[in-house]
């Protein structure tokens, strides 16, 4: 299985691939971009054509127009209008019951019914003439063919076609404002003043022209097989749609088409879909962009697969073009293949019989004799395999001598692992001899030390001993001394303690008398500031000239306060004095008894104090005695503890090297096992590189 797969995708396969991967991308993007292209230049081509058609029909409606202008003219400067004055009759002050005055021109004054009969001549030789009116400057009179009655008060001085055809005295007008006529169709007007032989304005006459003729130009543009033009005015008012005519005189967005709602906004042609469910294109082409000097605003409308159909017809070319170049890149590409890795697969059969340990084999000849890089891989591979015979030859030599010298290593290994051995054993039995003769030296030592400090311990204490005894004699004496002194001494403090306890008693007379006298003070705040508040009360009776006599006697209010306030606290502490000398007095009696007591005990201790001196003295001589003992035991503890420390120190060096021995005797142990094992490694290795090399077939 694993065979097949490496077949199913081995370097033929993945050549083919690339190959026609890349071809097949590249005319594809190739055909992509070709059919952007002509789709783009296919739009230009459509752009631009309805553009020149639409100059072409732009100029033919001028002219027509213009026609109508000098027709105009033509009909203003006639010489019967030039006499145009008040006999036109006026609607100003006509009225009717019914709000409508009857138009009868050929009823009227005969210089009304020879202009009527000219106007009406001149409509019938012009078909695109719907009617013409004609105002009067003079009277307001009003004259129209055909004839139209009009309201009460009618007059023509005050509409908006009359207006701007004087605003236009010198030149015809032509006003392109679309407006519906009496008979229901679109109209535009064509305006010029009447003029006096003199040349003085005397009317103005209105052509209303019927845009059916604009119409018919419209629709015969053609725009590709199904394109057509839609014309609207400045309002967005529908003049002409060969599509549809009853959107005429409706506004475009009847179309429902959300970009034509503003069309001052639309840049640049877009696509849309409309009510019959196709695409198209449009375009919008402004007065501007004709040179018009009209207000008309043309729509273009294309149906997209019209203008994409060269596009489509050029991809199916294109599919057709990388069909058979595909088929023909898979078959050039699998004869290029098959030569690229043929020779490949030879030398990977090759290199797959030298992986399986055959290095007899051979390479092709015509493969060696090659020039291109396949020949340079079988000459590579024919040098690999030439190395690689030697070396295993060379490998084969090398270890069958590595195993007769492993061999003679392994036997030397063995014995010197077995000595080892046994000197290790032997050394840490020494090791531990000496590692407890020193062990127990070492106690020795500890325990000499311990009685050396034992000694020093009981020559220090024999020396304060005798010293304290001295001490003592000596203090003892001056002792017995200081008793005498003492009992003077307690004799003089127990009639000082007297005189103590006179003046206490004395004092506490004098705490009781202050206490009185604070107690007065005490009443006298309360007096005080009762008077103050009776004061404040009669100031502010008083009004403003008790103010100041008020402040006086709030200042001696909180005087008497804080008057009152420092009698008690003096009260206080007067209160404590007395409390505190009454517990003096009472110590004082329990501290005469204890002089008294003191006195005795003082007598008893100076006589214990002569006997204790006395035998102070027959001890210190037995003290002196045991001293110098200790002194001379303390010296020979010296010299004993010099000995024992210097076998203990050669003792513990003998150890030492003991331990030392015998660490690198284990040492050595482990190095001949460790030996010995890598030893036998080896000559496993070389036994077992032996058997690789002799399945290798030179």
């Amino acid at each position: 299985m694993k065979r097949v797969l490496n077949v199913k995708y081995g370097i033929k396969t993945k050549l083919i691939f690339s190959f026609v991967s890349l071809i097949v991308s590249s005319l594809l993007l190739m055909g992509i971009i070709i059919y952007g292209v002509v789709a783009n230049q296919t739009k230009k081509d459509y752009t631009s054509s309805i553009h020149r058609e639409l100059i072409q029909v732009n100029t033919g409606i001028e002219n027509q127009l213009t026609l109508i202008q000098e027709n105009t003219l033509m009909l203003s400067q006639d010489s019967l209008l030039q006499e145009l004055d008040s006999r036109i009759t006026s609607y100003v002050d006509k009225e009717d019951p019914s709000g409508i005055v009857k138009m009868t021109p050929l009823e009227n004054d005969p210089y009304e019914a020879e202009v009527y009969i000219t106007l009406q001549k001149f409509t019938e030789s012009h078909p695109e003439i719907q009617s013409i009116s004609l105002g009067v400057e003079e009277n307001g009179g009003y004259l129209r063919y055909p004839a139209s009655d009009r309201k009460n008060g009618y007059d023509a001085r005050t509409r908006d076609w009359y207006k701007l055809g004087l605003e236009h005295p010198d030149q015809p007008y032509l006003n392109t404002d679309v407006y519906f006529g009496s008979d229901g169709t679109n109209c535009i007007q064509s305006l010029s003043a009447i003029k006096n032989a003199s040349g003085k304005v005397t009317g103005v006459i209105s052509l209303d022209v019927h845009l059916d003729v604009l119409t018919k130009m419209i629709e015969n543009i053609k725009i590709g097989k199904n394109g057509y033009v839609i014309m609207v005015d400045k309002n967005g008012t529908i003049l002409a749609n060969p599509k549809d005519e009853s959107l005429v005189s409706k506004n475009i967005s009847e179309l429902n088409i959300s970009q034509l709602e503003d069309l001052n906004n639309i840049k640049a042609p877009f696509e849309a879909k409309m009510s019959d469910g196709k695409d198209y294109y449009i375009s919008i082409e402004r007065p501007e962009d004709l040179n018009s000097s009209l207000n008309w605003i043309y729509v273009c409308f294309v149906e997209k697969s019209e203008f994409l159909s060269s596009a489509k017809s050029i991809g199916m070319i294109t599919i057709l073009f990388i069909a058979f170049f595909v088929t023909l890149s898979v078959v050039i590409t699998i004869l290029i293949a098959k030569k690229i890795s043929n020779p490949i697969t030879n030398i990977a059969s090759y290199l797959r019989v030298m992986g399986n340990g055959d290095f007899s084999a051979e390479i092709d000849a015509k493969y060696l004799m090659s020039n291109s890089e396949i020949g340079e891989i079988a000459k590579s591979t024919k040098s690999m395999q030439v190395s690689l015979k030697e070396m295993l030859s060379t490998i084969q030599d090398y270890s069958n001598a590595i195993n007769i010298k492993a061999e003679n290593l392994h036997n030397v290994a063995e014995t010197v692992a077995s000595s080892s051995e046994e000197v290790a054993n032997a050394a840490q039995e020494v090791s531990k001899g000496t590692e407890q003769q020193s062990n127990n030296l070492i106690d020795i030592t500890n325990t000499l030390s311990n009685f050396a400090r034992a000694i020093e311990t009981m020559t220090i204490t024999l020396t304060d001993i005798q010293e304290k005894a001295n001490s003592i004699n000596t203090l003892a004496s001056e002792g017995n001394n200081n008793m005498g002194e003492l009992v003077l001494s307690v004799e003089s403090v127990g009639g000082s303690f007297k005189e103590f306890e006179e003046k206490i008693r004395v004092l506490g007379q004098n705490v009781k008398q202050i206490n009185e006298i604070t107690t007065l003070i005490d009443s006298i705040a309360e007096q005080t500031n009762l008077l103050a508040l009776n004061a404040a009360i009669e100031a502010a009776r008083a009004g403003e000239s008790g103010k100041g006599f008020a402040v006086v006697a709030d200042e001696i209010r909180k005087l008497a306060e804080q008057s009152k306030n420092s009698a008690n606290e003096i009260a206080h502490l007067l209160s404590n004095i007395t409390n505190d000398t009454g517990v003096i007095l009472k110590n004082c009696d329990s501290m005469k008894v204890e002089l008294d007591n003191q006195l005795t005990g003082i007598n008893s201790t100076i006589k214990s104090f002569k006997e204790i001196v006395g035998e102070i003295e027959n001890v210190i001589p037995e003290i002196n005695k045991a001293y110098s003992s200790a002194k001379n035991i303390n010296q020979e503890k010296e010299n004993i503890l010099e000995r024992v420390e210097s076998t203990s120190a050669i003792s513990e060096e003998t150890s030492a090297a003991s331990e030392e021995i015998a660490a690198s005797s284990e040492e050595m142990n482990a190095t001949a096992v460790s030996l010995f094992s890598t030893v036998e490694n080896l000559r496993d290795m070389a036994k077992d590189m032996i058997n690789q090399v002799s399945k290798f077939k030179l």
